[in-house]
C-alpha cells in the first residue's frame, strides 16, 4: 500500500544505499522551490523506525536531491510517498532509477552494482538481465572499482575519464597501480588533465609498454605451479590476457605495426599469452634463477649470480673488465705454471644463460698474459676518464642551455613580427601541420579518407588547401579523434564531435543529450 503525505524534514533520513555521491544544482533547485512555494514531485520513502507520538523515521529511496534543496529552501515538510520495501528492494529501485539519469557518475553506478552483487549474490548476467544492460556494460562498470582510491577520486573530481580508470583498474594489484601511477606522473606527455582525454593514448602506451610481458619468452616453466606456490599456474592465471576480458585489446592477435615495427598501443607483444603482472613475472624469474644456481652449486660449480653477475656481463653476453671467458684463455691455461685460477660459472640474470669465466687477477698470478676487455662507461672506469666524461657532459648541457635561450629570443622576435602582420596562409598551414602531427595513426587513416588521399601524403596535401579549407582541416584534426572508441570504453563520450554538431545545427541540444546518454 502506498500513502502520499507531508512529512517533516527532521523525520527523513538519507539512504546509505544510494549509489549517488555527487549532487549538483542544489541551489538552483532550492530557488525554484522557493519560487513555487512547494515541491512538485513527492519523495519516495520507507518506514525504518516507528517513533512515539507519531514521529516515525523514514528513509529516502528516491528524492535525495529534492530533500537537500528543501532544506536549503528552509521548508519544514516535504511531500512523500510511503512504500513498504525491503533493503534489497530499495537498493534495486535506487540503482534502476539512477540508470535513467545522465548525470549519475559511472563510479557511483558501479558501487550500486557491486552492492547488489555483495548483498544479493547476483551475477553479472543477473544484473544485465535485471537492468536491461549488456554483460560487458556491467563488467566495465564494476571493473572501475578495482582502481586504487587515488585514481577513483581523480575520476570523481573530473580529472580523468573512466577510460583512463579502466587502464589502471585492469592491472588488478594495488601495488602495480601505484607503480603505474608513478610512471604516468613522471611522463610530461601523460598529464592527468582535461578528463584524461588528451593523455589517454599516452597513458595506454606507457602501461602497455611497462606492464605486458610475453609468456612465450619466459625463462621459467609457465606451467610449474610450485615455482612460486602463491602465484600458481601462469596459463590459468586471471592476469593472463587470454583470461582477462578487460585486456581484450591486447589479447587479440594483430599484425598491424608502424614503420618502426611497433604495435599502435606500444605493447611489446599481442595475443592471449601475455602476462600483465611484471612483479609476479619477476618473482618467478628470480625463483627459477635461484633454483638453477642451486643445481649448479650442488654439482660443485662456483656460481656468481644476481647483481654481481649483471655487473660482470652486458646484455649482449660480453664479459666486462675484471673477467675473461674461459674459452678465450683455455689454451694459455694449459701452459700456466702458477696456481690454477678458479673457474666461475656466471649466471646472467637477464636470460638465465651461464658463462664460464675466470678472474683477470688470478690469470695474471698464474703467469697468463691477458688482454682485458675495454671497460664499459661507468664500470671499471679510471678517475681521469670519469672526469673527462663528466666535463664533456657539463659542456653539452651548457651548450643546450645557450641554444634554448637563443631559441626563446628568436621566438620572442617572431611573435612580435607576427603580431604586427595580418594572419596568412603560412600561419594556418603551420598550425594545420602541427594539428595533423598530433593525430594518432588510426585516426589519421580516417582523416586521410575524408580528404581522399593516402595517409603518407596527408602532410603534403596541407600545402594545397586554400584558407577556408585549412581552418576546416584543423577542425577535422580535433574532431576525428572522437570517432574511434575501444570496445571496453564504450562509455567514453565524443564530446567535441557532439558539441560541434550542436554548434553547426546538425543536432539540437536535446538530441545531443540523448546521444551522450547512448555514448
Amino acid at each position: 500500500m502506498e500513502i502520499i503525505t507531508s512529512i517533516p524534514l527532521a523525520q527523513l533520513r538519507e539512504s546509505p544505499f544510494n549509489p549517488r555521491r555527487t549532487f549538483t544544482g542544489i541551489d538552483e533547485l532550492a530557488a525554484s522551490i522557493v519560487g513555487e512555494g512547494r515541491i512538485h514531485e513527492p519523495l519516495l520513502v520507507r518506514l525504518i523506525e516507528a517513533g512515539v507520538d507519531g514521529r516515525d523515521a523514514f528513509e529516502i529511496v528516491f528524492g535525495h536531491r529534492r530533500f537537500r534543496a528543501a532544506a536549503v529552501a528552509e521548508l519544514e515538510t516535504a511531500p512523500c510517498m510511503i512504500r513498504t520495501m525491503t533493503d534489497a528492494e530499495a537498493r534495486s529501485a535506487q540503482i534502476a532509477e539512477n540508470l535513467q539519469r545522465a548525470d549519475v557518475h559511472p563510479l557511483e553506478e558501479a558501487e550500486g552494482f557491486q552492492a547488489l552483487i555483495d548483498s544479493d549474490n547476483l551475477t553479472l548476467n543477473d544484473l544485465a538481465q535485471k537492468f536491461g544492460k549488456s554483460r560487458s556494460y556491467i563488467h566495465s562498470r564494476v571493473t572501475l572499482l578495482k582502481a586504487i582510491p587515488s585514481i577513483r577520486k581523480a575520476c570523481l573530481d573530473g580529472e580523468v575519464g573512466t577510460e583512463v580508470v579502466v587502464l589502471f583498474a585492469r592491472l588488478r594489484e594495488p601495488a602495480l597501480q601505484e607503480k603505474a601511477l608513478s610512471y604516468v606522473s613522471r611522463d610530461y606527455h601523460a598529464k592527468l588533465d582535461d578528463g584524461g582525454k588528451r593523455s589517454y593514448r599516452r597513458i595506454k602506451a606507457i602501461l602497455s609498454e611497462k606492464f605486458t610481458l610475453s609468456l612465450s619468452k619466459a625463462i621459467f616453466d609457465i606451467e610449474d605451479e610450485m615455482l612460486v606456490p602463491s602465484a600458481g599456474h601462469c596459463v590459468r592465471c586471471p592476469k593472463r590476457t587470454g583470461n582477462a576480458p578487460e585486456f581484450e585489446d591486447i589479447a587479440a592477435p594483430t599484425d598491424k605495426k608502424d614503420k618502426y615495427g611497433r604495435y599502435p598501443d606500444r605493447a611489446p607483444v599481442h595475443g592471449p599469452d601475455v602476462c600483465t603482472d611484471p612483479d609476479c613475472f619477476a618473482e618467478k624469474k628470480k625463483a627459477h634463477l635461484k633454483r638453477e644456481a642451486e643445481k649448479l652449486e650442488a654439482a660443485g660449480k662456483t656460481v656468481m649470480q644476481g647483481n654481481k653477475a649483471r655487473q660482470a656481463i652486458d646484455a649482449s653476453g660480453n664479459v666486462k673488465a675484471g673477467f675473461v671467458k674461459l674459452a678465450d684463455v683455455r689454451d694459455a691455461l694449459k701452459k700456466a705454471k702458477g696456481a690454477r685460477p678458479t673457474v666461475v660459472t656466471l649466471q646472467d640474470p637477464r636470460d638465465g644463460k651461464t658463462h664460464q669465466v675466470v678472474k683477470v687477477d688470478e690469470l695474471k698470478a698464474a703467469g697468463v698474459k691477458v688482454t682485458e676487455p675495454k671497460p664499459a662507461r661507468g664500470y671499471g672506469e679510471s678517475e681521469e676518464d670519469r672526469k673527462k666524461r663528466e666535463a664533456a657532459h657539463a659542456k653539452a648541457v651548457e651548450k643546450a642551455r645557450a641554444e634554448i635561450e637563443g631559441r626563446i629570443d628568436l621566438l620572442t622576435r617572431v611573435r612580435a613580427a607576427a603580431a604586427a602582420a595580418p594572419r596568412s596562409a603560412f600561419d594556418l598551414q603551420m598550425v594545420a601541420q602541427v594539428a595533423c602531427a598530433g593525430v594518432g595513426w588510426k585516426d589519421k587513416e580516417t582523416l586521410a579518407e575524408l580528404y581522399g588521399v593516402e595517409r603518407s601524403a596527408l602532410e603534403s596535401h596541407i600545402s594545397t588547401l586554400p584558407l577556408d579549407a585549412l581552418t576546416l582541416f584543423i577542425l577535422d584534426c580535433a574532431l576525428v579523434q572522437n570517432v574511434r572508441v575501444e570496445s571496453y570504453a564504450l562509455d567514453r563520450k565524443p564530446e567535441q564531435l557532439l558539441a560541434a554538431a550542436v554548434h553547426y545545427r546538425v543536432l539540437h541540444a536535446s538530441v545531443q543529450d540523448s546521444a551522450e546518454e547512448r555514448a
